[in-house]
């Protein structure tokens, strides 16, 4: 049945042995996330966002990881589908909310330096209409500004019903936290949303950035979101980047900001205080010693959509915390 939907309407699906194991195990999946969230299984590692014109850190991607007993860790693109389709992803979505200003909190207090944390929003959770007052909540609780808080919605999300879009982010922009469209350029092709909605950057999706310095189309359409985001005043940042050609590409074409297992992986809280937190400056050099000739696993968007590729050190010779 899922299959057929995904597919659009007036399509049919013929089912098949492949169809029944997928169907299995999102049964298997269901079951047991339910479990990971009574034991306390799932993670949030944290990827940093790099000015590219500066070279100076701006800020993190809060990305979910499971940590299964068994399967040991589970990445999103093998279990948020799962979560989407039972309806689980919205109770995973909270717990990703409250982890984050719990961890934004701690750092606080810590005395650490202070830098935004992004956080991807589901459908089902932007569409609760009590949404914007726990938000609130949870802030106030934890003692942490809304400043210090991104939310990331797609272009899906944003266009399932423009009224409640449009006055839920103005109760969010109100509330302090900082809005951005995520995967821009994947889904709808309307365009005035960017001047209506109160957004303050456009992320671009890592389909355009992959090879980009040698696609001739992914370039137009990379220039022309870039452009387009200039001229209403908003930031862009671009997701996956993973070499240091891709990187030379969008540094030319003013883009200004990005992430990707160029500069790094999402990392333990831990990991991130070591590195990024609790020094002044941040030797890039030293950094990519540790990274050099890994490859990594791919993941659903993390919901980031990362991809295999040896890490490879940006040219720049220090990371210095934005000003």
């Amino acid at each position: 049945m899922y299959q057929a939907k995904s597919r659009g309407r007036g399509v049919f699906a013929f089912y098949s042995s492949e169809m029944q194991d997928q169907a299995q195990s999102h049964l298997r999946l269901r079951g047991e996330l339910d479990k990971a969230l009574q034991r306390n299984e799932l993670r949030v590692h944290y990827q940093p966002k790099v000015h590219i014109a500066k070279g100076t850190l701006v800020g993190f991607e809060a990305l979910v990881r499971w940590q299964h007993p068994e399967r040991g860790l589970v990445t999103p693109g093998q279990f948020i589908p799962a979560a989407e389709m039972s309806g689980q992803i919205t109770a995973i979505d909270r717990w990703m909310l409250g982890s984050v200003i719990d961890q934004l909190s701690r750092w606080r207090q810590a005395g650490y330096q202070e830098f935004p944390v992004a956080v991807n929003v589901s459908a089902s959770l932007f569409s609760r209409t009590e949404f914007v007052d726990e938000l609130a909540q949870w802030l106030k609780a934890g003692g942490v500004p809304a400043r210090l808080l991104e939310l990331e919605i797609t272009e899906h999300v944003a266009m399932l019903d423009l009224d409640y879009t449009l006055s839920t982010l103005q109760a969010l922009k109100r509330l302090g936290v900082t809005l951005t469209i995520d995967d821009f350029g994947t889904g709808y092709s309307g365009l005035a949303y960017l001047r209506d909605f109160p957004i303050d950057t456009v992320k671009i999706d890592m389909s355009f950035i992959k090879g980009v310095h040698q696609d001739r189309k992914n370039q137009g359409i990379v220039r022309a979101i870039i452009a387009l985001a200039s001229t209403m005043g908003l930031h862009t940042v671009a997701e996956g980047v993973e070499t240091a050609e891709e990187l030379a590409f969008l540094r030319q074409q003013a883009c200004w900001g990005y992430q990707g297992y160029h500069f790094s992986p999402a990392r333990e809280p831990a990991e991130i205080e070591r590195r990024y937190l609790s020094v002044e400056r941040i030797d890039m050099e030293d950094d990519s010693r540790h990274q050099e000739s890994r490859q990594h696993s791919a993941s659903g968007k993390d919901q980031n959509g990362e991809g295999n590729e040896s890490w490879l050190p940006e040219q720049d010779s220090n990371l210095r915390p934005s000003d």
